[in-house]
């Protein structure tokens, strides 16, 4: 039965959250749309009236291509599959350009407005100029909001959304109240790789000037609930506060200001939600913490975290994520094509993990905070069906498939880690004849995540060997897997490629074989 990739399924989504444009851009609810982005301006240019039309009639379309992206996969027809994906993704193509020949358009008009001052043209023709981006922002964290605020909220808190009020300016009626989304994929590799940093850069926590009020409003926006909104408090010469239901976050004043949560509610049942979003996508959220209520934590950005009042032991294991898990017992294709070479995995995870611990009496306690990977059940599979040449020749018969595992991530208190035997490893048997008396029976490819030569950091170790039959007269020798190996790892002072230190080598034989033909003795 077919099932629709990871891929395949974004793709699905970003059809499904264009397709409320094709009325959005349409009559009124266009210039609702407009000033949405921040352009309140006429739309009756001849120009702009029809770019409107082509791009609402492209993402009409939308609603009809994504079902047969739905029918294919669930009625197992791999061929119509990969056919309405291809739909999909040119449709989705199309619109993109629809929203740029738009964007061109309304930055024609606002040019030839003799009503705008040169500001107000400027301004303008910046967000015109951004338009398809914008739109597609719109859409997208739109889309999201309206089926999963909860994920919406916390992806805003980590900075991959931003959902920022923009107040209109009495000295420029072009610019309307608005809130201006955007998806902000510049944020995704700095938050993968030093989380801390990040959220430091992102809330300016550590800095002389810190008020925490970025930081509560994205908090507010995560747990705000019809029945229990929280609130921000900010009274003159007063820090800020967070009032929430089950908390209150507060800044405390200093040289370099702390923060300082009020936990209200005890902690006594683990938690593990899994949230679905679309096709294989979940939110997830686990959690096992015990402690009393009333307990309190300050966070300092130089002297760490302290539990106020330590009058008894206190213990956090949480972790916010995402997965995709494969259905159907058909694994999700991330690469490739369905029946053929392929890259494909039963699961992938992503989580951004917080552990905490503290001894009764104990004001300092253990914490770390990073973020984790696991790609698992995954198999690249190199089909021989079309393959040719030298290709045909090494290939098994049925095709070549190469199971692995990956997972790691990073944190405060291991640094970059994987963990034990994730990786994957082929042995390719090309029986190569070098010459009359050297033969290649086989070449062995290994990629794996190990420690270094010391055992403290994180390594990828890569191996390429060969194993070789040589003939000399009556001598005949096997050398097994032997060849070059190189491992990459990133020590705290750095290596020969700044952070990261990459050594080359000999890979030395795993084995050797000696034959001798002679004539019987007697």
């Amino acid at each position: 039965m077919s099932n629709v990739s990871a891929l395949d399924t974004l793709l699905s989504i970003v059809g499904e959250a264009l397709s409320p444009l094709a009325t959005h851009l349409q009559g009124d609810q266009a210039d609702t749309t407009m000033e949405q982005l921040g352009l309140q301006v006429p739309l009756s240019a001849d120009g702009v009236t029809t770019e409107l039309q082509t791009a609402a009639a492209t993402c009409a379309q939308l609603p009809a291509v994504v079902a047969a992206v739905i029918d294919a996969s669930t009625g197992g027809n791999d061929h119509a599959l990969v056919a309405a994906i291809r739909n999909l993704s040119n449709l989705i193509v199309h619109a993109g350009a629809a929203f740029t020949q738009l964007g061109n358009a309304l930055d024609t008009m606002i040019q030839s407005e003799d009503n705008l001052s040169p500001a107000q043209k400027a301004r303008l023709r910046g967000v015109a100029k951004k338009l398809p981006a914008r739109l597609l922002h719109l859409a997208l964290i739109s889309y999201i909001e309206e089926r999963q605020p909860a994920v919406k909220g916390a992806l805003e808190l980590t900075g991959l959304f931003d959902d920022t009020l923009i107040e209109t300016d009495s000295a420029d009626p072009s610019l309307p109240t608005h809130h201006r989304k955007e998806v902000r994929f510049d944020r995704v590799i700095p938050l993968l790789s030093n989380p801390a940093q990040h959220l430091k850069t992102l809330y300016g926590f550590g800095n002389p000037d810190f008020n925490g009020l970025e930081l509560f409003r994205r908090i507010k926006q995560m747990v705000d609930r019809p029945y229990a909104e929280a609130v921000i408090i900010e009274a003159p010469g007063l820090p800020a506060i967070l009032e929430a239901w089950r908390f209150r976050l507060e800044v405390v004043p200093g040289t370099t200001p702390a923060l300082q949560m009020r936990l209200r509610m005890p902690a006594q049942k683990d938690l593990d939600i899994s949230e679905h979003l679309a096709g294989p996508w979940f939110g997830t959220v686990t959690s096992s913490a015990r402690f009393e209520s009333g307990l309190e934590l300050r966070l300092h950005p130089t002297q760490g975290l302290r539990v106020e009042p330590p009058a008894s032991a206190v213990s956090i294991d949480m972790a916010l994520g995402v997965k995709a898990e494969s259905q159907n017992d058909a694994p999700m294709v991330l690469l490739g094509q369905i029946g053929g070479s392929r890259v494909e995995l039963r699961q992938f995870a992503l989580r951004l993990p917080f552990k905490l611990f503290a001894a009764s009496g104990a004001q300092s306690p253990s914490s770390d905070v990073g973020a984790a990977f696991e790609l698992l059940g995954g198999k690249v599979v190199i089909d021989d069906a079309k393959a040719d040449g030298f290709l045909a020749q090494i290939l098994p018969k049925g095709g070549l498939t190469v199971p692995f595992d990956l997972a790691g991530g990073w944190s405060v208190g291991q640094g970059l880690y994987f963990k034990a035997g994730a990786g994957l490893e082929a042995t390719l048997p090309v029986n190569v004849n070098l010459s009359g008396a050297l033969k290649i029976h086989s070449l062995y490819l290994a990629l794996e995540a190990k420690k270094d030569s010391e055992g403290t950091n994180a390594a990828i170790r890569t191996v390429a060997a060969a194993t070789v039959h040589a003939t000399l007269g009556p001598v005949s020798a096997v050398v097994e897997r032997f060849g070059l190996q190189a491992s990459l790892s990133f020590p705290e002072s750095g290596g020969n490629l700044g952070v990261a230190d990459l050594a080359l080598g000999f890979k030395p034989p795993t084995g050797l074989g000696l034959a001798i033909a002679t004539a019987g003795v007697t």
